[in-house]
């Protein structure tokens, strides 16, 4: 409500080409004096209590603000922006994200949207839809967390994922 999340932009890079691909956008949380709570915390309530989407929502929407800001360069640059697992496969936060960047005006090929691993295998028909929802309009997706659950290659192929994160695990 009171408004105090914020996107923190973190640069992923090609270490083949040693340049910066694109941003992930973080989500980040300000204590009324100033101070950045742990994004661990905020995010395990957040998912507790029903919170998430909002968050996921608040997030995506000043990313997409940013970039439609950035005018002509903003082609050359890509976001990539978390998805919580209660979203994957929600038909009110697929229509959310369409609107949201038709709104904007931005263009979704610059756009990866991530989701874990757990988060697809848990209900891989659903998820698979709403990744393949999410490409037809342009939009990237990143799998995160891969080797976390229950790893298979099959369905990276399935999903037709862009990127893989591999677990640090």
């Amino acid at each position: 409500k009171e408004n105090l999340f914020v996107p923190w932009f973190q640069p992923i890079m090609d270490i083949r080409e040693n340049k910066i691909t694109h941003y992930e956008a973080l989500a980040r949380m300000y204590e009324n004096d100033g101070t950045v709570v742990q994004p661990g915390i905020v995010i395990d309530i957040a998912e507790w209590f029903g919170l998430i989407n909002s968050i996921d929502q608040m997030i995506i929407s000043k990313a997409l603000r940013l970039h439609s800001t950035l005018g002509k360069n903003a082609d050359k640059l890509t976001f990539c922006m978390n998805v919580s697992g209660k979203n994957v496969g929600d038909a009110d936060f697929l229509s959310f994200l369409k609107d949201a960047l038709g709104l904007a005006g931005v263009d979704p090929k610059n756009f990866i949207f991530e989701i874990t691993e757990t988060s697809a295998v848990s209900d891989f028909s659903r998820a698979a839809k709403f990744i393949k929802e999410l490409k037809s309009i342009g939009c990237r997706i990143a799998m995160d967390d891969f080797g976390v659950g229950f790893s298979s290659f099959l369905y990276l192929r399935e999903m037709e994922v862009d990127y893989i994160k591999i677990a640090g695990s």
